[in-house]
């Protein structure tokens, strides 16, 4: 006994001339299921007549096998009637790639995404996904595979996009210290200098999103911690050994540590006095009535400055 298979189309009846047994298969002949007697019926001249359509459900995509009683159908085809070519749907592939080219013209001007892996996509993923769509010979399984791996590709492109969230936050943070009055006179330059090195980095890494999640962490980290680590100036003591002078920034006073006896002077950045304090005793020293601003303490030959709110 042989037999003849038939690859899937839209059957909606076919009649099998001198067929012992005709089966159908819908996963493309992994599985196959023998028409009952109800769906395959004599007709004359030794016909089987199977009608598909009412009986299995209008199954679109189908394979058909049918076992021949003497090994060698007696005519080309023995499938003669009801054959029509399954219309392609490709309304699922269209519209992921339509949706995959606007996500790349949207994530193109998003440096949250790598440039890099946004051309792959485009090259690679949708061009291929493209080219399945405008072949007139592809299968609907080929449409199918075609459409999951694209919607595939872009969910994953979508997952590499980075979180922006707390290096721009460092970034406004460290734009605002840099706008504040005063910001040259008021830290120390080495203090100022890692500060603005580390903001020049943070805003490269938000440039471009050819990086990892990892290094944009760890240079958000850097500029908050470079925020918190500005020195007012005079306030370590890398000015002046030994004397600290503080609150500082200050509103209505000062005090002074490690100056006694001595007389001072409280200057303005042009050099004007606006106070003198002789034999000063560690008290604290009245500012309120001096405008706001940056001030310098003059003790002999050592200068220590502060900023008046």
């Amino acid at each position: 006994m042989s037999t003849k298979n038939y690859p899937y189309a839209l059957f909606s009846y076919a009649a099998c001339w001198n067929a012992v047994n005709c089966f159908y298969s819908e996963d493309q002949g992994s599985n196959w299921t023998q028409f009952t007697d109800a769906q395959q019926s004599d007709y004359e001249g030794g016909w089987r007549f199977i009608q598909f359509g009412e009986n299995i459900g209008g199954k679109e995509e189908i394979y058909i096998k049918i076992e021949f009683t003497d090994g060698t159908p007696q005519i080309d085809d023995p499938l003669v009637m009801g054959y029509a070519a399954a219309p392609i749907n490709k309304f699922v592939l269209n519209t992921a790639i339509s949706s995959a080219e606007a996500f790349f013209s949207e994530a193109g001007i998003d440096p949250a995404y790598c440039i890099n892996d946004l051309m792959d996509f485009k090259n690679n993923d949708i061009a291929a996904a493209q080219t399945v769509a405008d072949n007139a010979d592809a299968t609907q399984t080929e449409v199918d595979a075609a459409a999951a791996t694209l919607n595939e590709a872009l969910d994953a492109l979508k997952a590499k996009k980075l979180d922006f969230t707390t290096i721009n936050e460092a970034i406004a943070t460290a734009d605002a210290k840099m706008a504040e009055a005063g910001y040259a006179d008021s830290y120390t330059p080495e203090s100022r200098s890692v500060m603005e090195t580390a903001l020049t980095a943070a805003k490269n890494i938000t440039s471009t999103g050819c990086v990892t999640q990892e290094e944009v962490n760890t240079a958000a980290t850097a500029l908050n911690d470079a925020v918190s680590g500005l020195q007012n100036v005079g306030i370590d003591g890398s000015e002046i050994t030994g004397i600290k002078l503080y609150p500082n920034p200050a509103n209505d006073y000062i005090k002074i540590d490690g100056i006694e006896g001595e007389t001072i002077y409280i200057v303005t950045v042009d050099g004007k006095t606006v106070k003198a304090i002789n034999n000063y005793n560690g008290s604290t020293i009245g500012i309120s009535n001096l405008t706001s601003g940056v001030y310098s303490v003059v003790v002999g030959d050592k200068t220590i400055s502060f900023i008046k709110k």
